[in-house]
């Protein structure tokens, strides 16, 4: 039992950093500015285009120099939470860290609150990570990756009815998210076509009543 939930642990964090790479792949390339920068908003999205080219030192060196111009920016200590979980699981005591800066400067923040949940998950500390998804969920119903991460911690937990019902509601939303993704811009293209025949057929009218 004790080595399947250090498997549920570390396919949860696993999911977690997928997710958070996979949502980077869109970036341009980076910032050509190797150089100081003149805000803490520059210095995080320099970080975020290190972070997301695996360059974790760096990204982290940024971050430091955002909050240094900043000490109240949240995000400046979020985004380098996900650095420290990126870059090694040894550096999870310096994510949860930073994540919890976070959420005291921004405490209604729900994505640190699931990212924080996952760190301590892997880390050993389940009943924090519960804690956390708890809080992910109430301050953002319909999330999909809290509930997802829930629902593997109830079933780390042994409490399997509990885990079926959040990995089902997680997958609806994550497919309702997907049918919307897909199939909005195709209605979006229908309706714009039906609304530039009618006006086509509208002018046509005007037309031929001159004739």
């Amino acid at each position: 039992m004790k080595a399947m939930r250090s498997v549920i642990a570390t396919i949860i964090f696993g999911l977690f950093l997928s997710s958070c790479r996979s949502s980077t792949l869109a970036l341009p390339p980076p910032i050509p500015n190797s150089g100081p920068l003149s805000s803490a908003e520059a210095y995080l999205a320099r970080g975020d285009y290190y972070s997301n080219l695996k360059d974790y030192t760096y990204a982290i060196a940024d971050y430091s120099n955002a909050i240094a111009l900043r000490p109240d920016f949240a995000e400046a200590f979020n985004n380098p939470g996900l650095a420290y979980s990126l870059k090694s699981k040894s550096e999870l005591s310096k994510a949860i860290a930073d994540y919890s800066q976070a959420i005291q400067l921004r405490p209604a923040y729900a994505n640190t609150y699931n990212n924080r949940g996952v760190a301590y998950m892997a880390s050993g500390h389940p009943q924090q990570a519960l804690s956390d998804f708890n809080h992910a969920i109430e301050l953002k119903p319909g999330f999909p990756q809290a509930h997802s991460n829930r629902g593997n911690y109830y079933w780390w937990s042994g409490h399997y009815a509990l885990a079926m019902i959040d990995l089902w509601q997680a997958h609806i939303l994550l497919f309702t998210f997907l049918i919307l993704l897909i199939w909005l811009p195709v209605i979006a293209i229908l309706i714009w076509i039906v609304i530039r025949g009618s006006r086509s057929r509208h002018s046509a009218v005007q037309l031929n009543s001159l004739e």
